[in-house]
């Protein structure tokens, strides 16, 4: 009795084992199955299929497409701008020297035809004169521009506004006044052969006040460039 016990017993684990190898090949199956319709989603490739019954997970593995084309890196070389081709910076250098123009022409002329008109003999003495054209031109630039600059920053009390034109635009305006009283005295007393600094003639006066307010405002305008591309310096 024991050894029929026995191989009913070893005939039941037989048994037992043939039902999970058929279910666990028909559990491959189903997944392969599913894989493959994955694959046609193309979300994971058959190739990569590991069955269930070992200890390996699933992994993406990209493969290097064949219709792409390498492209090698093109090196470009960047453009180095010359340090005077700054077109925004040269609107602005010509908008500072426009208005320092202005302010510096309003004393320097006024104060020649102050001098012509009431003061003739000092007048005459071009060594007389020409500074104290230069010193009113100066001083009415540095109002214009104080003022322009109390305009923008508010909170600026007048002697700082004063002390900042001053120190960032007292050269250009100097070579401005020189340039513009030079070319005056040029014209008027060596073209002319008139001895003053204002002519009885209109057309004179129109074409030595042109040549110097031109000459006035080309003189400083490097200069105003450079300050604001070296330095970032500007008086308003």
């Amino acid at each position: 009795m024991s050894d029929t016990f026995y191989k009913n017993k070893i005939k039941q684990s037989k048994i037992a084992i043939e039902n999970n190898k058929t279910a666990l090949s028909n559990s491959c199956k189903v997944q392969k199955q599913q894989m493959q319709r994955a694959h046609q989603l193309r979300r994971i490739p058959v190739s990569h299929f590991t069955p269930l019954f070992t200890n390996r997970t699933y992994t993406e593995q990209k493969k290097p497409c064949c219709h792409k084309i390498e492209t090698k890196p093109v090196l470009i070389r960047a453009e180095k701008k010359s340090f005077w081709s700054d077109k925004a910076l040269w609107k602005r250098a010509a908008s500072n020297t426009f208005t320092c123009l202005i302010g510096c022409s309003i004393g320097d002329f006024g104060m020649l035809y102050i001098l012509q008109t009431f003061y003739p003999a000092i007048a005459a003495t071009m060594h007389i004169a020409m500074p104290l054209a230069m010193a009113s031109g100066l001083t009415t630039s540095i109002i214009l521009e104080s003022t322009l600059l109390k305009i923008r920053e508010k909170s600026w009390t007048w002697i700082l506004c004063l002390r900042t034109a001053f120190n960032m635009s007292f050269l250009s305006m100097l070579a401005m006044e020189l340039s513009e009283n030079v070319t005056d005295v040029v014209l008027m007393r060596y073209l002319f052969n008139v001895n003053q600094f204002w002519s009885d003639n209109m057309y004179i006066n129109a074409f030595t006040l042109a040549m110097s307010l031109f000459m006035g405002y080309i003189t400083p305008l490097p200069y105003n460039y450079y300050m604001l591309k070296k330095h970032g310096k500007s008086c308003h």
